[in-house]
């Protein structure tokens, strides 16, 4: 899932995970999406799902 991220809710013991995708100002992708580039620069965030990763 290229320009998506996942972080774990709680852990990474639980299965748990959100998926999401940092948008620009116009609310569309970055493009190229190089977090190191653009993680001050994001004030939105698209979540796209939440998941049960694991099982």
């Amino acid at each position: 899932m290229e320009g998506y991220f996942a972080m774990d809710v709680e852990s990474k013991r639980e299965p748990w995970r959100i998926n999401l995708q940092p948008l620009n100002k116009d609310k569309q992708p970055y493009n190229p999406c190089n977090i190191d580039e653009i993680a001050e620069s994001v004030k939105i965030i698209e979540i796209m799902e939440v998941s049960k990763h694991y099982e």
